[in-house]
């Protein structure tokens, strides 16, 4: 009897161990966009700085977030993000927008140039996964270029493909990318020149 139950407790605590195990994810961010981020600053280029991301506290600590159902949240702690979420998001809207906008200078460091400089600041409000298998993405974002501010808000509701915390990650980059498409409109409808 005494084995059966030292057996019982070393399954219990193997289970136990194996279930601690943590998990940590990355947005995906694509290797083309690697040189396009560290371009230098050409004279006349018209600058875009990347001023701030600012998130809620529920997202602003290193757990995932899923959404159980219309009033509850979990905040996961085993599946993590691997570095801060504001600066993944920060990373991956350098590499989105440089992307799109190939002849602007996309950057979030102070620029040191003080010609020609747009701002752009964004306020996210939601980046979860929820219980019907979608991601959900929202907030608004104000751009400041020249004497003019335009502020849009964004809510975007996409399907994930399959379950798992791995397909989380990836709806939710696209769910970004498609943040980063918005703004990129906008901007390309700006004549650069006229600040």
């Amino acid at each position: 009897m005494k084995k059966e139950a030292i057996i019982l407790v070393i399954a219990l605590l193997t289970a136990c161990s194996g279930s601690s195990k943590k998990t940590y994810y990355h947005l995906p961010l694509e290797t083309n966009h690697i040189h396009t981020i560290s371009n230098k600053y050409h004279n006349n280029q018209p600058v875009l700085w990347i001023q701030q991301i600012l998130l809620p506290d529920h997202l602003a600590g290193n757990g995932l977030v899923y959404q159980t159902n219309d009033v509850e949240y979990v905040i996961t702690n085993h599946n993590l993000w691997i570095n801060p979420l504001v600066q993944q998001l920060k990373q991956t809207m350098i590499s989105n927008l440089s992307d799109n906008l190939p002849e602007w200078f996309i950057s979030a460091d102070i620029p040191m140039i003080k010609d020609k400089i747009s701002k752009l600041n964004i306020i996210m409000k939601k980046f979860q996964g929820r219980y019907d298998g979608k991601v959900i993405i929202s907030g608004e974002w104000l751009l400041e270029h020249g004497k003019y501010f335009i502020k849009r808000d964004f809510s975007f509701i996409i399907p994930q493909k399959k379950d798992g915390y791995d397909e989380l990650v990836y709806t939710l980059s696209l769910g970004w990318h498609k943040v980063s498409d918005q703004i990129s409109k906008e901007i390309i409808n700006l004549n650069p020149m006229k600040q």
